[in-house]
């Protein structure tokens, strides 16, 4: 998998076939409905946590979808899930839910993307401090064919970015962890794009 370098700003994001929005605050898919707008691919996949479901329908979605509905029958805590938009259409898939949230929702994204080959080229949008970990995780699990992109909010998009000191430790606590993680993928054989069983 190769991984090009960060994007700093929204005018220099470049073409792909997939925009993928990782769960987290609103403003994450917003901005990654904005990317969808300016035609920079032809589809997008929302990851979207328990506690943003109530939340999905105030973005401007490019088809309609009633998540909320689709979720009752699953108890909260099992509640994630990728929402997938293209051509007009919107599908939900739930995915499962781990401990370790960033790590859970690239090995999903990875077994997505397994099952559409015609995918090479995804742009992955997150907050800014974040991307550490997301680079590592996209690393150990997607396939080599992936070409990964990612993709920081603006600083004008998400102003409310601006974290703690005790946050942004708190962040850079968990790359450990997640090279751990990284490290016990390859251990258990595996090859890349291939998540743990």
């Amino acid at each position: 998998m190769s991984m090009r370098p960060l994007v700093e700003t929204p005018a220099r994001v470049p073409n792909a076939d997939l925009i993928f929005v990782l769960a987290g605050l609103e403003a994450r898919k917003a901005f990654g409905l904005r990317l969808l707008n300016r035609q920079l691919a032809p589809r997008i996949l929302l990851s979207v946590g328990r506690f943003e479901i109530r939340k999905l329908p105030r973005l401007s979605l490019p088809a309609p979808i009633n998540l909320l509905e689709i979720a009752a029958t699953i108890p909260p805590v099992l509640r994630h899930y990728f929402v997938w938009f293209e051509g007009g259409e919107a599908l939900a898939e739930r995915i499962p839910v781990g401990r370790f949230g960033t790590w859970m929702e690239i090995e999903s994204l990875a077994r997505w993307l397994q099952e559409r080959k015609d995918i090479h080229t995804v742009l992955v949008v997150s907050s800014a401090h974040h991307l550490a970990r997301i680079r590592i995780c996209c690393r150990a699990l997607l396939a080599p064919r992936v070409n990964v992109l990612l993709v920081p909010l603006p600083q004008e998009v998400a102003p409310e970015e601006s974290r703690s000191r005790k946050e942004m430790l708190a962040e850079w606590l968990k790359i450990p962890v997640y090279c751990v993680l990284s490290g016990i993928n390859r251990m258990k054989g595996g090859a890349r794009g291939r998540p743990l069983a």
